[in-house]
């Protein structure tokens, strides 16, 4: 999975979904997390206080290729921040 790059100190929104079962999606070392259901758009808003990577996880057994849902949120500076669209 593509990182996800998102600004310090700014409220970003996380709009997931799910084309065929159930997702957790969990980002470690925070108390983000939220029920991803195949058809419905699961939004998650946060504010990251301080920058470096926190793990990306699916918390729910999601079938055979379950070891695969992860990734990364990385939380930049500010200034250091590019937006973009993460689609996976």
């Amino acid at each position: 999975m593509t990182p996800i790059r998102v600004p310090a100190d700014t409220r970003v929104t996380f709009k997931v979904t799910s084309a065929d079962v159930v997702h957790g999606f969990s980002i470690a070392e925070t108390n983000i997390n939220t029920m991803v259901i195949p058809g419905q758009v699961a939004e998650v808003t946060a504010v990251f206080d301080e920058t470096g990577t926190y793990g990306l996880v699916c918390h729910e057994y999601c079938g055979a290729a379950h070891h695969t849902m992860g990734g990364s949120v990385e939380v930049v500076p500010k200034d250091q921040y590019e937006p973009q669209e993460v689609s996976n």
